[in-house]
């Protein structure tokens, strides 16, 4: 698959803080959530800096994958306008890292890595 290993690489540097070493055998979404909860040594800043790096390139996939979602959903439900929630983080800066992030930090199970990684 050709995003599998950059989509491995970000999942554990969300989970971890922490690139994964090449050649290392992939961790379940379990392990890496249990991994997360034990995790003492969270920077926020080197945090963001390590995910922005691991999901750069990620993203041009991502934003258009996103727009391809958000025409279809134009297509059914006319678009209403967003309000601005006054929430400013390293996130708000980029949308589309902040949607991937997002999406990869609330999958619970295995299962739902291996189905978010096929239709990646």
């Amino acid at each position: 698959m050709l995003y599998r290993d950059s989509l491995e690489n970000l999942r554990a540097v969300i989970f971890t803080g922490k690139e994964r070493a090449l050649n290392t055998p992939f961790m379940t979404q379990e392990q890496y959530i249990e991994q997360y909860e034990w995790r003492e040594d969270r920077d926020p800043i080197a945090d963001f800096k390590a995910i922005e790096k691991a999901a750069t390139p990620l993203l041009t996939h991502y934003k258009e994958k996103l727009e391809q979602i958000a025409r279809m959903e134009a297509l059914i439900n006319p678009p209403i306008k967003d309000e601005d929630n006054g929430h400013e983080d390293e996130f708000g800066k980029n949308p589309v890292l902040e949607s991937l992030y997002e999406e990869i930090a609330t999958i619970d199970t295995e299962e739902q890595w291996l189905k978010f990684v096929e239709q990646f």
